[in-house]
């Protein structure tokens, strides 16, 4: 069977948001992971993964899928633009990365 014909294990994981499987992709890819925030939106009933939530998610000015910020992440975002108001995140550029040390 050549790879052509074969169904990568990330197909399965792909979602409306940016995450893990695409990282690994763009960095297959050798695309930097590097990001200009555009706007970060309070979205309330959200679906992500299936599941509805109220969450942060940043849009950003490049042509990839919007971040959902955890809060750990929402919180590095305060600490980044100065300030705790979504609003004021904007205009941020940020490094994603994977860290392979966190199981979920």
């Amino acid at each position: 069977m050549t790879t052509e014909n074969k169904t990568h294990y990330r197909k399965v994981f792909k979602s409306d948001h940016l995450g893990a499987a695409d990282l690994e992709e763009m960095l297959e890819e050798k695309k930097r992971l590097i990001f200009k925030i555009k706007t970060v939106k309070q979205e309330y009933g959200a679906k992500v993964a299936g599941k509805k939530i109220d969450a942060n998610i940043a849009y950003f000015e490049q042509d990839i899928k919007p971040l959902v910020l955890n809060a750990t992440n929402s919180k590095q975002m305060a600490k980044f633009a100065g300030s705790k108001f979504v609003e004021d995140w904007s205009g941020i550029t940020i490094e994603l990365y994977i860290d392979a040390s966190v199981k979920m």
